[in-house]
């Protein structure tokens, strides 16, 4: 991903980026960032019926709450449809950890938990890291 000016962009003449034994073709837009988080939470689906609720916690943590947090800068300002795909995300998460249902209202389940709705968690780390800078 380039991260610069529109200038800077047009100077930038890289069509092939080399990693491993493979040769990875520039493009100039990309999407749907989050098949790994879905590939992720049906392995943990089956996982989490066997665990206590925290260390079920704990995986959800580790896994997609991470992932979710993972550059939320670059998150701020995206689009609406991608912002509720990843709100998706975190609501699928939520009864695996809890063992709610999925048709239960998740503001409870989101305050038991301590965790934030995704633009709240874009927003809160967006503001927390331009006060340190």
């Amino acid at each position: 991903m380039w991260l610069c000016t529109s200038q800077q962009l047009e100077k930038i003449t890289v069509t092939d980026v080399p990693l491993l034994s493979t040769e990875v073709t520039v493009v100039n837009s990309a999407r749907n960032l989050g098949v790994i988080i879905d590939i992720q939470l049906r392995q943990l689906r089956l996982v989490t019926e066997s665990l206590s609720a925290d260390a079920a916690k704990t995986l959800m943590q580790a896994f997609i709450s991470t992932r979710l947090n993972y550059c939320n800068a670059l998150l701020s300002g995206v689009s609406g449809g991608l912002m509720c795909r990843l709100q998706s995300v975190q609501n699928t998460a939520m009864p695996l950890v809890t063992g709610a249902r999925h048709r239960n209202h998740i503001t409870p389940i989101l305050r038991q938990l301590y965790w934030l709705l995704v633009h709240q968690r874009v927003t809160s780390r967006s503001l927390s890291w331009s006060s340190s800078v």
